[in-house]
């Protein structure tokens, strides 16, 4: 009899913890699927989830894990949550520290989905030693552990210079761009590279000690990577690091700027907006403008406008503006090689407004000088195009003016009528009844 209870009281067990495992699993699997979020939130099924974090069973600990992690991806509300919970944390960034390459990349995950969300939750990582954690994750052997490492720590570098720079003073570039350059795999390359954008783009110090570890050499090979993410994320990060200063952008110019130019002319699309974008960055200094006519002229620039629309076009016409504002020479190069009239389709045509600002503002960069830049831009017809947009904008503004001020009007009378008062034929307000007198008449001292 008692070997009979004692196999029941195995078999619930085994039943309980099969339910368990079923359930983590489960979760884990829907939470994959945006469209299941918010369901499983109103659920409450992070609390459940958060119980099992400490389950004795390490895949169900895991699955847990996991899906909560993915939860939280998608619901900041829920990472808020979590993040005011430091013993929840610490499980987290204890599984980073496991020696386990499954257990690491779960945990590291469990950290991004937290971070990525807002500076309070960034710094919530930071404060539960979760970049110590990370970083070791750099130097481990597997290769997508050191990836989600990488993504992890882009996170919190991400929203301000100070918990960037916290990266930095951490050490953890050098060991960024160990891995670009020891690594063949280039999803690893391409996370690394998103952590040393989210660093650069600060300020110049930061973006100083990103060009400290050898990057530009290795970002001038990548840019001809033939995997067309990473192609995309070293010309971003060539703009991230040329942005700050004319210093920073002279550093990159000379070597950069050539392979730049070639990926202007890359198959895909984004590659070649990233290229320009970088281009724009470093031109837009005066003296390093002129670095487009040592290496041949801007008809590149000219083609690229001419070929793109929208937020792709953006980046070409302001790199366009700053050739011509460097000097009146580039601002001739443009009108000879027939670069006004893409400008004058920009202005007239885009779909951004944005972009069309900026071919206005391109135009007048050209014509500023004199009267022999002015006169290719009237036969043009670009000058008949300027006055129609003024005219429309100044139709479009008297046009709010007055719906604002008939808005006003109704205004008015409802709240007269609401309060028992009506216009007369003249204009002034009457009172509708007797008992209105008792507000509008003067008192006996008064009259006195």
């Amino acid at each position: 009899t008692w070997d009979i209870q004692k196999m029941l009281m195995v078999q619930d067990f085994e039943t309980y913890q099969k339910a368990r495992a079923t359930f983590a699993q489960t979760v884990a699997e829907l939470a994959a699927r945006p469209q299941n979020i918010n369901d499983l939130i109103l659920q409450h099924v992070h609390e459940e989830l958060e119980q099992l974090l400490d389950d004795p069973v390490p895949s169900i600990k895991m699955s847990a894990t996991l899906a909560l992690a993915r939860v939280m991806s998608y619901s900041e509300e829920l990472a808020e949550d979590v993040g005011r919970k430091r013993e929840v944390i610490d499980i987290f960034v204890d599984l980073v520290n496991k020696s386990n390459a499954y257990e690491k990349k779960i945990g590291a995950y469990t950290l991004r989905s937290i971070a990525k969300h807002s500076i309070e939750l960034a710094q919530v990582v930071l404060n539960a030693k979760g970049l110590e954690a990370l970083k070791l994750c750099l130097d481990n052997d597997d290769t997508s552990v050191r990836e989600i490492a990488a993504s992890a720590l882009a996170q919190l570098a991400k929203f301000n210079a100070d918990q960037a720079q916290t990266l930095q003073q951490q050490g953890v570039i050098d060991k960024l761009v160990e891995c670009i350059k020891r690594d063949h795999e280039e999803n690893l390359k391409r996370e690394a590279l998103g952590c040393l954008i989210e660093i650069a783009k600060h300020n110049e110090g930061l973006a100083d000690g990103v060009l400290r570890f050898g990057t530009l050499m290795v970002l001038e090979k990548l840019m001809v990577s033939p995997n067309v993410y990473v192609r995309r994320q070293s010309c971003a990060c060539v703009a991230q690091i040329a942005k700050h200063t004319a210093s920073l952008a002279h550093s990159v110019d000379e070597t950069a700027l050539p392979v730049l130019i070639n990926c202007v002319k890359d198959p895909d699309r984004g590659v070649r907006k990233a290229a320009m974008t970088a281009i724009r960055e470093i031109i837009k200094f005066d003296e390093l403008a002129n670095k487009i006519n040592k290496l041949g002229n801007c008809g590149f620039l000219i083609k690229y406008i001419s070929e793109t629309s929208g937020s792709d076009r953006l980046p070409g016409i302001m790199a366009l503006k700053h050739y011509a504002a460097a000097g009146k020479e580039n601002a001739k190069a443009i009108i000879d090689a027939k670069g006004v009239y893409p400008l004058k389709e920009a202005f007239v045509s885009d779909p951004l407004i944005f972009t069309r600002a900026a071919a206005a503002r391109a135009i007048g960069e050209i014509a500023k000088y004199s009267s022999e830049e002015t006169a290719p831009l009237v036969e043009a017809g670009i000058l008949e195009n300027f006055l129609s947009e003024v005219r429309k904008l100044d139709e479009e503004q008297r046009e709010e003016e007055e719906n604002a001020r008939r808005l006003e009007e109704s205004r008015v009378r409802k709240g007269m009528k609401a309060s028992g008062f009506k216009q007369d034929p003249l204009g002034q307000t009457k009172p509708m009844s007797k008992d209105c007198l008792l507000y509008t008449s003067p008192s006996p001292r008064d009259r006195g």
